[in-house]
């Protein structure tokens, strides 16, 4: 009987422990402000694609 109660105290102490859920941080927390680096990469590849090295490299 006494594992029983120590078991569904354990399961209660479990279940009511979310601080370890919230732990987890927000995708748009994570993300960078601006995309400046990607752009500007995307950017080259489209130049570079239509053969205008002079703005692919800058």
């Amino acid at each position: 009987m006494i594992q029983k109660g120590v078991i569904v105290i354990l399961f209660f102490v479990l279940l009511g422990n979310t601080t370890s859920l919230m732990a987890q941080t927000e995708p748009e927390d994570i993300a960078m402000a601006t995309d400046e680096y990607q752009d500007s990469f995307y950017e080259s590849l489209k130049q570079k694609g239509i053969e205008n090295y002079d703005k692919a490299i800058v």
